[in-house]
């Protein structure tokens, strides 16, 4: 909200802030209102203080990589297994090198 003092807070501050309006039965733009806060800084502190969701339906899948062969030759040859996750994250796993001790 334009008009708004500037204000910079501490976490702790920021913290009271949100317990107050969760305890309140006001919106948030009357809250802020209320308060003399930014609007925005105050849908900001609400964002940054919500834990992370992890997705409930994420499971753990077992992937297997196949040993590489003694041979060179195949080895040169095998797939690299690529695995694309949500958001474009690529997880590519090479085939170990036959050499390894």
């Amino acid at each position: 909200m334009s008009g708004m003092p500037s204000r910079r807070t501490t976490r702790k501050q920021r913290e009271r802030w949100l317990t107050q309006f969760d305890q309140s039965s006001l919106t948030a733009a009357a809250f802020c209102r209320e308060h003399q806060l930014s609007y925005q800084g105050f849908l900001n502190w609400r964002r940054k203080a919500q834990p992370r969701k992890v997705d409930a339906t994420a499971e753990f899948i077992e992937v297997e990589v196949p040993s590489p062969s003694t041979s060179a030759t195949s080895i040169s040859h095998q797939s690299v297994v690529e695995l694309t996750f949500p958001g474009g994250l690529l997880l590519r796993i090479h085939p170990q090198s036959a050499t390894r001790s």
